[in-house]
């Protein structure tokens, strides 16, 4: 019952995870050129396509569930393909020079095999844009529960609240994703979060290969 009374509330609240908002937070940071780029937890591709605009990728390409809560509308622009059950990327090794993952390792429950599926299709000399929450303490991850059931009241057009009764969302710390990667031999290349009102404690972390000390 209480589900349905929110379903017919009305808001005009958004994630924050805009583009521009995205793009503004690491226009400074000095990328290589990138001809394939991959946005893992595409959803819409809104925010794939701009991205791929700033990296001035020559393809394109997106992967994501194929739905959640029934069809999803899709952006023309970039190349779609569906994670697997399994969580098997869908792409060959050493394919991307690029990939970014925004917001998206909290709703994997199997996060080091996802690290696994991006360390196989990235080139050795790639890079990835990753976007989380810093969740620290467990009042942390009540917060950013409410941030997501809101993002969920803005958005109900097109996505029932009855689909979170059974959802379980795996927050991180950023010490924990730095370890994760690290394990799977990237290093941080720079860290990016808004200095104000950064309440859902987000942060960008640009991550690359960790360079192989020759032996003497």
């Amino acid at each position: 019952k209480k589900l349905n009374q929110l379903n017919n509330l009305k808001t005009d609240y958004y994630s924050g995870t805009q583009p521009k908002d995205i793009i503004d937070l690491i226009k400074e940071h000095k990328f290589p050129k990138v001809k394939l780029y991959l946005d893992i937890g595409c959803a819409t591709g809104d925010k794939t396509v701009e991205i791929s605009k700033f990296l001035k990728a020559k393809q394109i390409h997106g992967t994501d569930i194929e739905d959640f809560d029934g069809p999803v509308q899709r952006k023309e622009g970039f190349h779609f393909n569906k994670i697997t059950r399994e969580g098997t990327l869908p792409y060959e090794d050493n394919t991307f020079d690029a990939i970014s993952i925004l917001h998206t390792l909290h709703h994997i429950e199997d996060s080091e095999k996802m690290v696994e599926e991006i360390t196989r299709v990235l080139k050795p000399e790639g890079f990835i844009i990753f976007r989380e929450h810093d969740a620290k303490t467990e009042s942390d991850k009540k917060l950013f529960d409410v941030e997501h059931f809101l993002y969920m009241l803005s958005i109900k057009e097109r996505f029932s609240l009855s689909k979170l009764e059974n959802y379980t969302p795996f927050y991180y710390s950023r010490k924990e994703v730095t370890e994760l990667f690290d394990k799977n031999g990237f290093t941080s290349d720079g860290m990016y979060k808004k200095k104000t009102g950064n309440y859902n404690k987000s942060y960008i972390e640009i991550y690359k290969k960790k360079e192989e000390v020759e032996e003497e």
